[in-house]
């Protein structure tokens, strides 16, 4: 946007209430000049500078009053210094035609063409100190800004939001836009950390305001002409009788309030302790260690718990005004929300230091660093160095001389004289050629001098380009010089292996004793070691870069150990947000006073009368509703999960999430014309980048359509990076055994994904596996008619045939052999209880420890009481798993029950009042909690599995093929499946049915 700096302007208003009469005064000025100076029009750049000299001078034009004239005059002093003698920036767009506002280029330059904005007020502020409260000390901040624009935009024509509220554009007519922009922000803090941990407190708030007019003026108008028109007919907010007026006019297009603010209020504290500083004293020695350790190696566990809380009000406004047939339309948007949230964060790591440190005289006294070895080998340790000299030695260059001088020297024998080209390009290439047959050598021996001189050869003819040379002279030459290469060689390895013979029997020894090897074992060792080392020296180009590769690869992973931690997380986190909307659009057909106070009402927003209001003015003809919507809405959200990192070895992670959202939409008689709850469960495991997902989504509404959203929508997912046909055996097992998707299903998919063929190397790096169940209308409706009693039972014995196929299955593992129902059996027969006492003691909101201990360690049935064991104790926990799920299912499908006949209700009644709109509400927020929370119980406990790391929960399919079931009797297969994979980089997708 073009800014101008108007600060001379703002300070000649600033606490005076005199509304920017400087600009009034000079606008009323120059239009009075531009039209009357003796008869003949003046443009308003001319009338600019008259006015000006005129300031200047101390002359008052004759056109001009004398009351305008004074009043510029009290300012002009002022305003000599920021005027600089000059006419000013902020001036000069006054007297361009709204035409050739569009066409000037913008400063800055990425800014839009027909845009000015004039800063009029910027203000910052900060300030810290400490407090001490009790024993704490808080470092304490604060912060403040305030800022205020006014925006003048001329645009060819009107936008795409005029457009959208309904607003006719006028052809030929340039849209004109004045607006003033203000907005205010105010952070505080306050912060202290004890030895214990941290606490802190902060607060914010913000608020903006627009308030734009638009008007249409013919493309010829001067800007501060249309800005002169517009400030004479602008109606102040709340002036039904002006804006009646302005709408008559052929002016005034729109006029927009905006207004929106946030405060907000957040808190935490975080407490950690050290619970193990130092489990190995300084100069420890390991048992296992062969050498004395000087570092030791310290374990530290830390456990850190941290609480947060947050509160936040967030509102907005927008009252838009159009002219419809030259009266104004009213259209009020309003929102408000709370939200309220806490989240507690559990978590506990061990670290382990020193391990590097401690390992490195074992690593040197085991494997010690190349270093030592290659003074040991002298110069065949560096092959391209022991080539160069003897090539140099051959052609009669000094030791000095590096590889271009030799591949010069080259040149000159293939062409027997001396030349200068392509020396530079032949050392490059000469380099890797006598490197690659230096190594060569090492295991082919004079078998790889043919094919060095070949490739020597080649690469001088090519870089010669036609150059005649003598080509058995080159052969001579070339032959003589890796024969040279050859016995440097041949000498370098007989120095060496002397001096390995002389060294083995100490150097192998030395080693044998570190391992801590037996005096009988010491002999074969040191033989099997100097046999190795031999065939080593063969390919010693090689070994030595495996070697030191090797001892990096150790390095690393000790330091990628000791980098990570062992840690694992707990997390907690309730969010609750409630929302009110209020959508209103009213035509103003006259001017009475029940129209002018209901329009005061909705610039202000007090809305509380408003039926009583539209009612009159709509009995008067004064004013007339379009449309009218009050709104409330309430979202919770409660997240469960661990994650666990060990060593960066394992990684896995569980989280379950419970969401549901309720709205209630009136009339303005309070009439309840929308009534919506929405429930969504979801359980996401990660194992190793292998991720399993299982959710369940209740869509249910007062006036339920059969196009809308499915009632009841139940979805597993399975994905990974590197899934094989072993996992999706794992992962449609269970399925299939529990006709869940049709037989053959995992076969197919295995077909689709991997070619169908044993030992197929289709590689597929990555797949995506979607299973989706749903009930439409009809099947809700006859599930709706099921006592919540039968449900009960239906998904208990839904969940024990799961659990059953999942034992079978490999996908649950327990201590206890046999199958669930042997575990019944099993409990039966200790207790000698009935069926139905076995369930029944399972007391709902209780753990499974009172009810294992009340079964096995009381005397039952005249047999002594027995400690159940941890795989007796997991067993018997799945057993309850059932039952707590199938009571909640009962639970849950009671509040489901009453919410529809609640719905129903309400489509016949009309609620007394916002009080009775409020009751409703309150009542579909209770019955909504209890049935996201109660069906919520078959997504938990579920954990990762490292034997089966992508699999589908026995537990929630025990719940949606009870209800699936229950709704379709007759048909088996609910889930439909689909596969979407990346294969070769291609990506495809296909259905199973």
């Amino acid at each position: 946007m073009c800014a101008y700096n108007l600060s001379w302007l703002s300070s000649s208003v600033q606490n005076q209430g005199q509304n920017l009469s400087l600009l009034s005064a000079l606008l009323s000025a120059l239009n009075t000049l531009s039209t009357n100076n003796a008869g003949a029009d003046t443009t308003w750049p001319k009338a600019l500078q008259t006015l000006l000299s005129a300031l200047e001078q101390d002359q008052k034009p004759i056109a001009l009053g004398q009351a305008d004239w004074d009043a510029l005059k009290t300012e002009w002093s002022g305003l000599r210094t920021a005027l600089n003698n000059q006419l000013p920036a902020a001036l000069q767009p006054l007297g361009y035609q709204l035409s050739k506002l569009l066409e000037t280029e913008p400063v800055p330059a990425s800014a839009p063409k027909g845009v000015l904005m004039y800063p009029l007020l910027t203000k910052q502020a900060q300030a810290g100190g400490a407090a001490g409260l009790g024993a704490l000390t808080f470092k304490t901040s604060a912060s403040a800004n305030v800022q205020a624009n006014a925006v003048i935009e001329v645009m060819k024509q009107q936008p795409e939001w005029a457009t959208a509220l309904g607003y006719q554009p006028v052809p030929e007519k340039s849209f004109f836009r004045l607006g003033l922009l203000g907005n205010l922000g105010a952070n505080a803090g306050a912060n202290a950390a004890p030895v214990w941990g941290s606490v802190g407190v902060n607060a914010g708030a913000t608020a903006t305001a627009h308030l734009d007019l638009c008007f249409n003026y013919p493309p010829s108008d001067y800007v501060g002409q249309a800005l002169l028109k517009s400030l004479a007919q602008l109606p102040a907010p709340g002036d039904l009788p002006g804006m009646l007026t302005a709408c008559q006019g052929d002016d005034f297009a729109v006029s927009s309030l905006d207004v929106s603010g946030t405060v907000n209020l957040s808190g935490n504290i975080q407490a950690s302790s050290a619970l193990v500083q130092t489990v190995a004293s300084a100069g420890a020695t390991p048992s296992w260690s062969p050498v004395p350790l000087g570092t030791p190696v310290n374990i530290a566990a830390g456990v850190s718990a941290k609480f947060a809380a947050s509160w936040a009000l967030d509102g907005h406004q927008h009252l838009t005004v159009i002219k419809k047939d030259g009266k104004p339309v009213v259209k009020l948007d309003r929102g408000v929300s709370r939200s309220t949230g806490a989240a507690v964060d559990i978590s506990a790591s061990i670290g382990i230091d020193g391990i590097q440190a401690a390992l490195n005289p074992v690593m040197s006294k085991i494997l010690p660093s190349a270093e030592p070895l290659i003074s040991k080998l002298g110069a065949l340790s560096d092959l391209r160095g022991l080539a160069l000299t003897a090539l140099n030695q051959k052609l009669g260059l000094t030791a000095d001389d590096d590889w271009t001088h030799t591949a010069q020297a080259l040149l000159d024998i293939a062409t027997g004289g001396p030349t200068s080209k392509a020396t530079l390009a032949l050392s490059n290439s000469l380099k890797k050629i006598v490197d690659d047959y230096t190594k060569a050598y090492l295991t082919q021996g004079a078998a790889a001098v043919t094919s060095a001189q070949n490739l020597l050869q080649t690469q001088v003819s090519t870089l010669l380009a036609g150059i005649p040379f003598d080509t058995a002279a080159l052969n001579t030459g070339f032959t003589a010089a890796l024969g040279e290469v050859s016995q440097k060689i041949n000498g370098e390895i007989t120095a060496l292996g002397t001096r390995l013979d002389g060294l083995a029997n100490s150097a192998a020894t030395q080693i044998a004793q570190s391992l801590g090897l037996a005096t009988a074992d010491l002999q074969q060792f040191i033989s099997d070691l100097q046999t190795q080392v031999g065939a080593a020296t063969a390919r010693l180009g090689n070994w030595l870069k495996s070697y030191d590769d090797a001892r990096e690869r150790i390095s690393k992973a000790i330091e990628k150990i000791e980098r990570n931690k062992l840690a694992l997380e707990v997390a907690y986190a309730y969010q609750k947000k409630q929302s009110t909307t209020t959508l209103i659009e009213v035509s103003f057909l006259q001017d009475t006073p029940s129209a002018q106070a209901l329009y005061k009402s909705l610039w202000t927003g007090q809305l509380d009368n408003y039926a009583a209001q539209i009612k009159l003015c709509e009995s008067q003809a004064s004013a007339k509703e379009i449309q009218s919507l009050f709104g409330r809405t309430q979202q919770r959200q409660i997240s469960t999960g661990f994650s666990l990192s060990v060593f960066d070895f394992i990684n896995a992670s569980s989280t379950t999430t419970v969401l549901d959202s309720i709205t209630v939409n009136t009339d303005r008689d309070g009439k309840i014309i929308v009534a919506r709850d929405a429930i969504s469960l979801s359980s996401i495991v990660n194992y190793q980048g292998f991720v399993s997902e299982s959710s369940l989504a209740l869509n249910l509404e007062m006036l339920a359509l059969k196009d809308s959203s499915p009632p009841f929508n139940a979805e597993f997912k399975g994905s990974g990076d590197s899934i094989n046909k072993d996992h999706l055996k794992g992962f449609f097992g269970l399925l299939e055994k529990l006709n869940a998707v049709s037989s053959g299903s995992g076969s197919r998919i295995s077909d689709f994904l991997f070619g169908g063929t044993a030992g197929s190397d289709a590689i597929v790096t990555q797949a995506n596996i979607n299973g989706i169940s749903t009930l439409d209308l009809n099947a809700w409706l006859r599930l709706l008619q099921t006592p919540a009693a039968k449900v009960m039972a239906a998904v208990q014995e839904s969940c024990l045939a799961c659990l059953t196929a999942a034992v079978d299955t490999g996908a649950e593992h327990t201590g206890m052999g046999g199958s669930p129902a042997s575990w019944v059996a099993y409990g039966l027969n200790y207790s000698g209880w009935s069926e139905q006492k076995f369930w029944s003691t399972m007391v709902p909101g209780a753990g499974p420890k009172d009810w294992i201990e009340s079964l096995f360690l009381v005397p039952q049935n005249g047999v002594d009481a027995i400690v159940p064991d941890t795989q007796m104790k997991s067993s018997f926990r799945r057993l309850w798993e059932v039952r707590r799920i199938a009571y909640g299912a009962g639970k849950a499908w009671t509040a489901v029950v009453a919410e529809a006949a609640l719905f129903e209700q309400l489509k016949n009644e009309v609620p007394a009042g916002t009080a009775a709109t409020a009751n409703t509400f309150d009542r579909l927020s209770k019955l909504s909690k209890s049935i996201s929370q109660n069906f919520a119980l078959a997504f938990q406990f579920d954990v990762p599995d490292a034997l089966q790391p992508m699999k589908v929960s026995w537990r929630f399919l025990g719940l949606v093929l009870a209800l699936h079931k229950l709704a379709l009797p007759d048909q088996d297969y609910p889930f439909i499946t689909k596969v979407e994979t990346t294969a070769y980089g291609d990506t495809k997708a296909r259905l199973f049915v």
